[in-house]
């Protein structure tokens, strides 16, 4: 099971943040293994999805692509962490910047072995 958490700040009250993520498995070649999470809100800042990857094996990464529509200007951070069944974890991700456009995706893959 993973925790994908992303946190974007330095937003003002009025600003409307958006975000949406998805995961892909990567063993296809195919577009179509792509996998929208269902994100919480957790705080006004602060979006969790728990999730897991499909087919995936020992040595396998998968890709993520986020998307975050704010102010130019907001900071972010996302963090993908590998939780067990007695809610250990283990981070294999964390990345963050600052918003240089109003929609922004961020893209990447993540390792599982790390």
């Amino acid at each position: 099971m993973y925790e994908l958490t992303i946190d974007v700040e330095d937003c003002t009250a009025n600003d409307e943040v958006i975000v949406r993520a998805w995961i892909d498995h990567l063993q296809s070649a195919e577009l179509t293994t792509e996998v929208e999470l269902a994100l919480s809100k957790e705080s006004e800042t602060k979006w969790t999805a728990n999730f897991s990857v499909p087919g995936q094996h020992d040595d396998d990464a998968f890709a993520y692509r986020v998307g975050v529509v704010a102010e130019p200007g907001a900071s972010w951070s996302l963090r993908i962490r590998e939780c067990d069944e007695r809610r250990m974890a283990r981070t294999l991700l964390e990345d963050g910047d600052v918003l240089t456009t109003r929609k922004e995706w961020l893209l990447g893959t993540c390792d599982t072995q790390r």
